[in-house]
């Protein structure tokens, strides 16, 4: 098939470019050799400064159907991915890295597979991925269940957003309908950490997508690290420096996906899951404390209302909006230390572990002094099973503040575990001492009374405790064995 030059081609190829030298020629050749001949390619160049647009102008002045344009400044990846597309005159569209290539068939069979699948926006092929000196990695191919002909929706934008799940944002490299992907571009998509998960995760909810099980796409996997070789990008610079990188891509979410113009509107209702997707496979990468500079000052602080109405939240049930709202504050003032040491304690309730762990050891090397992170990495190391770490925390946790009675009910609470009951009793009276009523001492004044098997003392305290709060589950549990050990000295007696 030749292309009319009175009509508009049916392909449309962009190629974003910036300083492509090596690559560039292999491109190129490799989109030219294909077998479906009516396209045109686009080059954006974003301001190279090697030799990637003389190459390109060779290419135009020998053949017509490709266009070359120079952007005077770069303006970033995302921006010229967009730009690109928007110069797009055919009825179909993709995108191809100037470092990647492609077998003959791949245009062809994506424009047949498009063709005889209207409903679909988007079609892509298995692919190789090759490491940049030309040797085989590995083979990429979605079969059986994995094979989106076979899912559903819902179940691919899952995919698509979590980490760890077969590779399926290597379908932005795929062919696309153009009014599909005008509409899908119509929202500028967000610098944050791993943007090209949620661009698809847009994609996959606005649209059915086709995949075609023939290996005709070769990727080029760079041994670099994209943090080096793209360092000057926004979004690698937030994911390099900013260690809530990960956390503004998840509030980024929800906002992004809302204002879609793509995804019908009863599909949206199912962004909050997406978003809790990403939180729950992403959560380690939350709170990085090996990134940005110094640990975060004090001298930032956010009001005081902000912080009692996350921690009112946080005690009457609302965790996950308490987590949501101190994140986003803790992402924009990450100098706050009161505000960090509250998001840590959230992330501790919803077993968000080590980012936790990394917010207070944060906390801890601004205020090394700081009773609350300290007892509450003692919880972490104890969850970890670190008892010494634990028992290390718990006890600077008490010195650091000698009336903080969560303190001491924790360092009690990993004594008793750790077979000392006796020394464990001398924390919890203390704390009982000054909040005779609370609960979680009671409760460890009986553990310690059953690790010295003094059961009716232990009895008192549950009975007490069951009078403040009937409802404890953990109180009747440990008020049933109590009588079930008087139970059995009365009968052995």
């Amino acid at each position: 098939m030749t292309m009319d030059n009175t009509t508009h081609p049916t392909v449309t190829i962009g190629l974003p470019v910036f300083n492509e030298a090596s690559w560039v020629r292999r491109a190129l050749d490799s989109l030219l050799n294909q077998t479906y001949r009516d396209f045109e390619v686009i080059i954006c160049d974003n301001a190279s400064d090697d030799a990637t647009g003389e190459i390109c102008m060779e290419y135009t002045a020998r053949e017509q159907r490709v266009r070359y344009f120079r952007h005077e400044s770069n303006i970033g990846a995302n921006n010229n991915f967009r730009h690109v597309a928007g110069l797009a005159q055919g009825r179909y569209f993709m995108w191809a890295a100037a470092d990647d290539w492609w077998e003959p068939a791949f245009v062809e069979t994506l424009v047949r597979e498009l063709e005889t699948h209207p409903e679909a926006g988007l079609a892509m092929t298995s692919l190789n991925r090759h490491w940049d000196d030309g040797t085989h990695l590995n083979a990429v191919r979605f079969e059986g269940e994995r094979d989106p002909n076979n899912m559903t929706f819902f179940h691919l934008a899952i995919n698509m957003i979590a980490a760890g799940i077969t590779q399926y944002h290597y379908f932005i490299y795929g062919l696309y309908c153009i009014d599909f992907l005008r509409s899908a571009l119509a929202i500028p998509i967000p610098d944050v950490p791993v943007p090209d998960r949620l661009f698809m995760t847009q994609v996959a909810l606005a649209t059915r997508i086709r995949y075609v099980d023939r290996f005709l796409h070769i990727r080029t996997v760079h041994r670099t690290p994209s943090t080096e070789r793209l360092a000057n990008e926004e979004y690698i610079k937030v994911d390099k420096t900013d260690k809530m990188g990960y956390t503004r891509t998840w509030l980024a979410i929800e906002p992004y996906l809302w204002a879609s113009q793509a995804i019908p509107p009863h599909r949206k209702y199912l962004i909050p899951i997406i978003a809790d997707t990403f939180a729950r496979t992403n959560r380690v990468f939350f709170y990085q404390n090996d990134k940005g500079d110094a640990p975060p000052g004090a001298h930032h602080e956010t009001g005081s209302e902000d912080l009692s109405v996350i921690e009112q939240l946080r005690t009457t049930g609302h965790t996950a909006e308490s987590h949501k709202m101190a994140s986003a504050l803790a992402s924009e003032n990450q100098g706050d230390i009161d505000l960090l040491n509250l998001l840590g304690e959230i992330k501790l309730q919803i077993n968000h572990d080590d980012s936790s762990k990394n917010i207070l050891l944060d906390v801890i090397k601004s205020r090394p002094g700081d009773s609350k992170a300290l007892k509450n990495l003692a919880i972490l190391s104890w969850r970890k099973k670190a008892p010494d770490e634990a028992l290390a925390f718990a006890r600077k946790a008490v010195e650091s503040d000698k009336n903080y009675i969560d303190g001491h009910i924790v360092l009690g609470r990993i004594l008793v575990e750790l077979g000392k009951p006796d020394e464990a009793a001398a924390y919890l009276h203390h704390a009982l001492r000054i909040s005779p009523d609370n609960l979680d001492a009671l409760k460890g004044m009986a553990l310690a009374s059953l690790k010295s098997n003094n059961l009716k003392k232990a009895q008192e305290f549950l009975n007490k405790a069951h009078n403040i709060s009937p409802a404890d589950s953990e109180t009747r549990v440990l008020l049933s064995q109590v009588l079930d050990r008087m139970g059995q000295q009365v009968r052995q007696a």
